[in-house]
């Protein structure tokens, strides 16, 4: 449950920052991880 939670959260902040670099790197990541 808080892997998941953080993970998002952080993600979200990311995308804010480097929208770019997430499209490309974590728009995979996150998917199977869940």
């Amino acid at each position: 449950g808080t892997g998941s939670g953080m993970g998002t959260l952080l993600i979200s902040k990311i995308r804010e920052e480097y929208p770019d670099r997430i499209m490309s790197s974590y728009s995979v990541v996150p998917s199977p991880k869940v």
